[in-house]
C-alpha cells in the first residue's frame, strides 16, 4: 500500500540462558524501541551453544524465513554465522560483543571490516570506571576477588594495582588470584575464595563470553 514502508526484519542471535546475552537482549530491545521502531522489526532467536546448530538456524533465517539482517551477540554466534554468510554470499550481518575481531579472524580490519559484515567490539573499561562501579556496593561489600589468567597479553599487571588503590579509598579490599580457563580448575580456585569475598569481578579481555557466563552461573 502507498505510504507504508516495509520494515527491515532483523534476526538477533543470542545464546540461551547466558547472563551477558540476556542483558544485551534487554539493551537491544530498548534501543530498537526508542530508536526507529517504524523501520525495523527485531526478533530475538535464543540458541544453544552448538556451532553446527547455530549454522543450521542461520541458514533457515536467511533462506527460509528471509530475514533482511542477521545480528549476532557474542563470539559463538558471530563466528558460526559468519561461515554461513560467506557460504551463502554477502548477506548483511552485524556482530556485537566480540573481542579482537581482527586478530581472531572474524573481520580483516576495523576500518573496512567486510562488504556486508560490520559490528561493535568490546573494550576494556578504565580502572577508574571499574572502581567506581564496584564502590557503589559499599559498605555491603568489603572484599572483592579479581581473578586473572596468567597467559593474557592485553591486561597490564598495573591495572589491577590501580583498581586496588582506588577501592582502598572506599575501604574495599581487593584479592587477586591467577586461574586457568578450563572450567573445572577455575571453579575449584574460585570456590576456595567464596567464603572470604562478597563479589567476584571478571575483567574484560581475560576470558571468553562463554567462560564468564559459566563462572557467573556457578558463583
Amino acid at each position: 500500500m502507498y505510504g507504508i514502508t516495509k520494515k527491515c526484519r532483523v534476526a538477533i542471535l543470542i545464546l540461551h540462558g547466558r547472563p551477558y546475552h540476556l542483558a544485551m537482549r534487554k539493551l537491544l530491545f530498548t534501543q530498537f524501541d526508542a530508536g526507529v521502531p517504524d523501520l525495523y522489526q527485531p526478533s530475538f532467536i535464543p540458541l544453544m551453544q552448538d556451532k553446527e546448530g547455530i549454522k543450521h538456524r542461520v541458514r533457515e533465517l536467511i533462506i527460509k524465513d528471509t530475514y533482511d539482517v542477521i545480528m549476532t551477540v557474542g563470539e559463538a554466534c558471530s563466528f558460526a554465522a559468519k561461515e554461513v554468510v560467506e557460504e551463502i554470499g554477502g548477506h548483511p550481518m552485524i556482530f556485537l560483543g566480540v573481542r579482537d575481531p581482527v586478530g581472531r579472524g572474524l573481520i580483516t580490519c576495523l576500518d573496512k571490516p567486510g562488504f556486508t559484515i560490520t559490528g561493535i567490539t568490546r573494550a576494556e573499561p578504565s580502572a577508574e570506571t571499574i572502581a567506581t562501579h564496584i564502590s557503589k556496593f559499599a559498605p555491603e561489600i568489603q572484599n572483592v576477588l579479581i581473578p586473572y589468567t596468567e597467559a593474557i597479553n592485553g591486561l597490564p599487571p598495573t591495572k589491577i594495582a590501580e583498581i586496588k588503590q582506588l577501592l582502598s579509598l572506599h575501604h574495599i579490599n581487593v584479592l587477586t588470584t591467577p586461574i586457568r580457563t578450563d572450567e573445572k580448575s577455575a571453579w575449584e580456585k574460585l570456590e576456595s575464595y567464596l567464603n572470604k569475598v562478597q563479589m567476584v569481578f571478571f575483567l574484560e579481555g581475560c576470558y571468553s563470553n562463554l567462560f564468564q557466563d559459566r563462572m557467573a552461573d556457578l558463583c
